[in-house]
């Protein structure tokens, strides 16, 4: 820190100028509930447990949704939390969408244009592992690989994976967001969740189908 606020023309110009991104940690399960408390949700109800779960203990993500979804949350229907990412919100122009577009907007805001659709591709894998393979992505963009990498990781959402630390991998609420984004990519794609299925079951060896790693991570943790 002390360079970057040297005096001279030599002093280098960070990614982050003038800004310095502080990442404020995940919220324990008794945390939540602590937050929750604020929404008037009882420390018994399923809510909190499912919300640590959802967000991995992701502070902006936490009170998000329950400024969303506190007003409309049915203890005694289960589909309240299944629905959870498709709640109505609206903007304040008035026009209407869902939780889920609304998040995933906001927390790809800073990425590029050239790079979102290829994070959402990226996300079918265990780790970042994917966002070098110039033979699974369409990195069309003068932008490479390269950048494409240190984006997420300029923004603080990679982190090493607790069973290996060697790798590195994307913040799990913002994998199962782009997930459930890219379950929902059109079959004229071609990395889009059918054609992703279909390329892999030609291959000998690899990594699984999209379809299949849609399917383990974009579901929501049960309550």
């Amino acid at each position: 820190m002390e360079t970057d606020w040297a005096d001279g023309p030599d002093r280098p110009e960070t990614r982050w100028s003038p800004w310095y991104l502080l990442e404020l940690g995940t919220l324990s399960s008794a945390d939540v509930v602590d937050v929750a408390a604020t929404h008037e949700v009882h420390p018994t109800s399923r809510l909190p447990r499912f919300l640590s779960r959802l967000t991995d203990g992701h502070p902006g993500a936490v009170r998000e949704i329950l400024s969303a979804i506190t007003g409309q949350y049915q203890p005694a229907d289960p589909n309240t939390l299944r629905e959870t990412l498709y709640t109505k919100v609206f903007s304040p122009d008035g026009s209407e969408s869902t939780l889920l577009t609304e998040m995933c907007e906001n927390l790809l805001q800073n990425f590029s244009t050239a790079s979102r659709p290829e994070l959402l591709t990226a996300s079918a894998a265990a780790d970042v592992e994917m966002l070098f393979r110039k033979e699974i992505l369409d990195l069309r963009s003068p932008m490479g690989e390269g950048p494409l990498f240190m984006q997420p990781a300029d923004q603080l959402w990679l982190r090493a994976d607790p069973d290996d630390p060697s790798r590195h991998v994307l913040h799990p609420w913002l994998r199962r967001l782009l997930l459930r984004k890219l379950a929902s990519r059109t079959d004229d794609r071609p990395l889009s969740w059918q054609r992703g299925a279909a390329t892999s079951t030609r291959r000998t060896a690899g990594p699984p189908p999209l379809a299949t790693t849609i399917s383990r991570w974009a579901t929501l943790p049960r309550w």
